[in-house]
């Protein structure tokens, strides 16, 4: 593969410059030109961007963000989502009571191209409270087509996080995925508020405003 120099980039151009029929050669020349640039931006550790010396990672990484709005709320002691709204904003949040264990779920799919890395969890949160401890689960159900679908949780772990002293302020707490899906699984993701554990202290509502899924 040739490297991506300003004499092959204006050769590029100059195939397509007055509507040239696309032909195998100068299409396959395109591409292995992205395919390049793409490899070089990624060699940034031992020699610097452009050095093609460096250690090349993976082009793209997964990531989504789970918001309240895209939530499904169980039939049992549901998380309850609420749409906050002030004079030039407004949101949603799932609050989750702090003497019932509740309960809220999100389905994605992992595309094609996820290549198994680990995956990082973010739960993004506020107290009403100005102390305490919330325990949070994360869990997940991984399938892919053929498996049956309403099946045990592939993994469950759980994390304490304690509120910052001002109430609504922001906090996060996260988990490291130790299971992760295959690509192409659709996955059920859920977060759920273990008030029966001895950790979770925290008087009043966890308002969740989301959950980050990294690649990492």
């Amino acid at each position: 593969m040739a490297k991506v120099t300003s004499t092959r980039i204006a050769a590029i151009k100059g195939h397509f410059k007055h509507a040239e029929v696309i032909t195998e050669d100068n299409l396959s020349d395109l591409v292995d030109a992205i395919a390049e640039a793409a490899q070089e931006h990624e060699h940034t550790v031992d020699g610097g961007p452009g050095s093609g010396t460096g250690n090349a990672g993976p082009v793209l990484r997964f990531t989504a963000f789970l918001t309240p709005e895209r939530a499904a709320l169980q039939q049992l002691d549901p998380a309850e989502r609420v749409e906050v709204a002030t004079p030039f904003w407004s949101w949603y949040e799932l609050r989750y009571d702090d003497t019932t264990i509740e309960f809220a779920s999100w389905v994605i799919c992992f595309p094609a191209w996820y290549v198994g890395g680990d995956l990082k969890v973010t739960v993004f949160w506020k107290a009403a409270a100005t102390s305490g401890s919330v325990r949070w689960a994360l869990l997940h159900i991984d399938r892919a087509p053929g498996e049956e679908w309403e099946a045990s949780e592939t993994e469950m772990q759980e994390v304490t996080d304690t509120a910052r002293g001002t109430a609504e302020y922001l906090n996060s707490c996260h988990v490291i995925w130790t299971i992760v899906p295959d690509p192409g699984d659709v996955v059920s993701v859920g977060l759920k508020r273990s008030t029966q554990h001895e950790e979770d202290t925290m008087s009043g509502d966890a308002k969740v405003l989301g959950v980050l899924i990294e690649e990492q």
